[in-house]
């Protein structure tokens, strides 16, 4: 069973946004813009890529233009409003003699639009290609109308009444043939994919499809038609009431256009900026695309890869919010600079996939993610010291084992893994009672039994110290039994501002080469709490986070000719308030390790002694440490023998 393909455009004055067939020659029209000789006469083409025939005419050292005429009652509109706003022109074309043709930016061959009766001196011409970006063969124009004209005469083009659709062509030399081939114009954004495909070979779907209908969204790049080219919008999914649809692929490579054309000043876009899109909907039916192969619980194999480029944004939604499976695995996300969003549908899933180059991803709720990588995030080259991230972070994500690598900027924009918005759980405001020892926030307009939580992190926003919540003794008052730590005075001092947050959990977030790690964007800025669990390791950030979980401790003593010492009594405490983080003695390597599971980056000291009685004393030791939020503590330290033994 194959899927079905529908052309997006419902304008035109034949059904499905066709302006013109071509399979005859009713309808057609040409005019000699250049001067002398006569004009030539058009014929019926062999050679039609589309239908059983194409139009044809000479171009003899002369540009001319071979047009449709779809009658003045079926006129386009293009303005906002219209019956063709937001659709683009789709024509195919050939010119069987490249070589004479002139350059791209003085018009050897584009596209032709009229409003008025078209003649020498009444055209709008848009110049796409040349003898030096073009070599021959079908291509399949993409204009949208109300860009900039390139050359013109006459009156100015009405884009609320077209009228006049097709080619143009100007030669250098002399040619004794028929060159300039048009073939079908259609007016339309690009095709919709329903029904129920080929098992795991939809992309195989649409190129069979594309043999006979030639709709010129989807064009294959190579023999093995693995690989294709994607020409407009592509929609996966039936919106129709209670029909189902059942989307399959593997392995295919999909390669975003990029359609330009010379507007008189530069070469630039022939379509809108946004204008390429995927979008996987559903509607009341029972909708599923699956793409690639699930392994196990949580990998994935055989799946897509989608490739933009520096020429145009390009969106994927994976969900309208009606679709009932959507599942994406091992896929390859590359230069996609633009929306990247799923939906709320907590059973879809995004196993083993990359996005590389790309526009922030928005999971918008909590579909699985696991096993992702999310490197390089866009850069749009501009250095407006902006804030960028690749992942943003909602109330109900559902992402574990994923890496966040190198996202960084050359520009003076910050690069980041994940941004945070919005921070659940927070509770603010000022402290009304003073206390010195930072236990107890108190706030007489405050209604903690209700705001807040036991193991919830109150955070000092004036001098940046915090400390984990033990007992809410009622809505005015709050307890922090081990006082606040890691800020300048530790204490809570009348009107200083506050923020209770509720931490969130890092499951397996691996990250190496950013920037900053994490982005805490909120307005006005709470504290942001990260908990870390299992290999989790994020350590910077920019705005108020506080990092916690459990990192390793390790000190490893030696003798001056780094010879390990064994049981040499090994202690760590927080310089905050002397707490005991290690204590022990070193084994036979010279090796006392442990975990901290405290807030991090903080701040330590370190005390090693070894003078017992039978054994070789040496010297006390002191020092000081940062314990790190991503590699914790590794310390060496070396002792001298105490002489005076």
């Amino acid at each position: 069973m194959a899927a079905t393909v529908t052309w997006n455009g419902t304008t035109g004055p034949t059904s499905n946004g066709v302006v013109n067939t071509a399979d005859s020659t009713t309808g057609w029209g040409v005019i000699k813009i250049t001067a002398g000789g006569a004009t030539p006469s058009i014929g019926v083409a062999d050679g039609a890529i589309e239908g059983t025939g194409a139009v044809t005419i000479t171009s003899n050292n002369k540009r001319v233009a071979l047009y449709a005429d779809i009658g003045a009652g079926n006129t386009l509109d293009f303005t906002g409003g219209g019956n063709a706003f937001g659709q683009m022109v789709y024509i195919w074309g050939n010119f069987l003699a490249a070589g004479l043709l002139q350059t791209k930016n003085t018009g050897g061959f584009g596209v032709f639009l009229e409003s008025s009766t078209p003649s020498a001196t009444q055209y709008h011409l848009w110049y796409f290609y040349g003898k030096d970006n073009y070599s021959g063969g079908w291509k399949r124009f993409v204009l949208d109308p109300t860009e900039t004209v390139s050359a013109s005469s006459g009156t100015a083009i009405n884009l609320a009444a077209v009228r006049y659709f097709g080619l143009f062509a100007d030669t250098t030399a002399t040619a004794r043939f028929d060159n300039l081939v048009v073939d079908q114009i259609r007016v339309g954004t690009g095709i919709t994919v329903t029904g129920t495909s080929t098992s795991d070979a939809l992309v195989a779907d649409l190129l069979a499809n594309e043999t006979t209908n030639r709709h010129g969204i989807i064009q294959s790049l190579n023999d093995s038609q693995t690989a294709v080219e994607l020409n407009g919008k592509l929609i996966l999914g039936d919106t129709t009431a209670a029909t189902d649809s059942t989307l399959s692929d593997i392995n295919s490579k999909i390669f975003v256009a990029e359609p330009r054309y010379y507007d008189g000043t530069s070469f630039t876009n022939s379509v809108p900026l946004d204008y390429f899109d995927i979008n996987c909907v559903g509607g009341t039916g029972t909708n599923s695309i699956i793409i690639g192969k699930p392994v196990g619980s949580d990998s994935g194999r055989n799946g897509w890869s989608v490739v933009g480029n520096s020429t145009y944004h390009v969106n994927i939604s994976f969900d309208n919010g009606s679709v009932n499976t959507s599942e994406w695995y091992a896929c390859s996300f590359e230069s996609l600079s633009g929306s990247l969003t799923w939906g709320t549908n907590t059973a879809h899933k995004l196993f083993s996939s990359s996005f590389s180059g790309c526009e922030q991803f928005d999971p918008v709720g909590g579909v699985q993610i696991r096993n992702c990588n999310f490197t390089t995030v866009y850069d749009d080259g501009t250095a407006d010291a902006s804030n960028r991230s690749a992942l943003l972070w909602n109330s109900s994500i559902n992402i574990q084992k994923c890496n966040f690598l190198a996202n960084s900027h050359a520009s003076s924009d910050v690069a980041h893994g994940i941004e945070h918005d919005t921070i659940p759980g927070v509770a603010t405001g000022t402290v009304t009672t003073p206390d010195a020892t930072g236990v107890t926030l108190t706030d007489s307009s405050a209604s903690f039994l209700t705001t807040a939580a036991v193991n919830d992190i109150a955070y000092n926003e004036i001098d940046g110290s915090y400390a984990t919540v033990t007992s809410i003794t009622d809505n005015n008052n709050l307890v922090c039994a081990a006082g606040l730590a890691n800020g300048s005075d530790n204490r809570w001092d009348s009107s200083d501002a506050y923020s209770v947050t509720t931490p969130i959990t890092y499951t397996d977030l691996n990250f190496n080469g950013n920037e900053k790690d994490v982005h805490n964007s909120t307005s006005p800025q709470d504290a942001l709490v990260i908990s870390k669990s299992g290999t989790s390791n994020p350590s910077t950030n920019t705005g108020i986070v506080v990092f916690q979980g459990s990192v390793p401790i390790t000190i490893t003593v030696n003798d001056t000719a780094t010879d390990p010492i064994e049981l040499a009594q090994t202690a760590v405490f927080l310089t905050s308030d002397d707490s005991e983080i290690l204590n022990t003695d070193t084994n036979a390597s010279g090796v006392a390790s442990g975990s901290f599971a405290g807030a991090t980056p903080a701040d330590c000291y370190v005390r090693v002694r070894k003078s017992s009685t039978g054994y070789t004393r040496y010297v006390p030791l002191s020092t000081t440490a940062t314990i790190a939020s991503s590699t914790g503590l590794d310390l060496q330290v070396t002792l001298r023998i105490d002489s005076n033994t």
